[in-house]
Order: structure tokens, then C-alpha cells, then sequence
């Protein structure tokens, strides 16, 4: 290779480490963080993802029943016109 540089799409790409794409500030307190500190900030995530998935499933499960009852209300509509006797004539 002229100059002793490789062309860029043959350079190895930049790890991606723990602190890649966190402001500096941030990478350079999760450098400072003990295990503890780590497991601490990933239980919580977890937590946080868990109590949003439940919440989504919760409103899922909601807006069925919702829906559902709206469906029996029409067809119980539906069958009392259906049985009510026609005007006279």
C-alpha cells in the first residue's frame, strides 16, 4: 500500500465498547462504577422493561374487553330490534 496506509474500507472499524455513544461525561462515570453500582443500574432496567411490557399488556388486554363488550351490545341490540314486533299496518 503507497504511503503505509490502508484505504479506510480495509481499516479495522472501531470497537464498540461499553461507552461507545454516551456523551463523555457519562462514559466516564460508568468507567468509575463499581459491579455493584452495574448490576444496580441493569436490575433496574430490567424492572423498567418488564413494568412497561406488563402496563402494555395490561391496556391490550383492556381494549379487548372493552371491544368485546361493545360487540355483545350491538348484537343484543341487533336481536331486540330483530324480535320487536312491526308497527301496525
Amino acid at each position: 500500500m503507497p504511503g503505509g496506509r490502508a484505504p479506510a474500507r480495509l481499516q479495522a472499524a472501531p470497537r464498540a465498547g461499553a461507552t461507545a455513544g454516551l456523551p463523555r461525561a457519562q462514559a466516564r462515570d460508568r468507567a468509575k462504577e463499581t459491579p455493584m453500582e452495574r448490576l444496580k443500574r441493569l436490575r433496574a432496567a430490567q424492572i423498567s422493561a418488564a413494568f412497561a411490557k406488563e402496563s402494555l399488556t395490561s391496556a391490550q388486554r383492556r381494549l379487548a374487553t372493552e371491544r368485546d363488550q361493545a360487540a355483545r351490545l350491538q348484537m343484543q341490540r341487533s336481536l331486540e330490534r330483530a324480535r320487536s314486533p312491526s308497527p301496525p299496518r
